[in-house]
């Protein structure tokens, strides 16, 4: 397990297969990193600054994520914890 914080009150973990957002206390995302799929917590969108940590690790727009919700590209998971499943 590898873990960086570059920003106030935000991580970044970093298992074999996995990838996870802290931000503050709350994991608000995870990234597959063989199958590239998202999954977000339930505080992903909670503030601007969690917006903003959530956009710089995944690498799009709030617009795009929200997108990609809807559709079905990016699952949501009231649980989300590292390693949950």
């Amino acid at each position: 397990m590898t873990v960086t914080s570059t920003l106030p009150n935000t991580s970044i973990v970093e298992l074999e297969d996995e990838k996870y957002l802290i931000h503050y206390e709350s994991t608000v995302a995870k990234l597959d990193k063989h199958t590239n799929e998202i999954t977000l917590g339930p505080n992903w969108n909670c503030s601007r600054t969690t917006l903003k940590r959530v956009n710089n690790f995944l690498g799009q727009s709030t617009a795009t994520t929200r997108q990609q919700l809807a559709e079905g590209i990016i699952s949501l998971d009231k649980n989300l914890t590292i390693n949950s499943h």
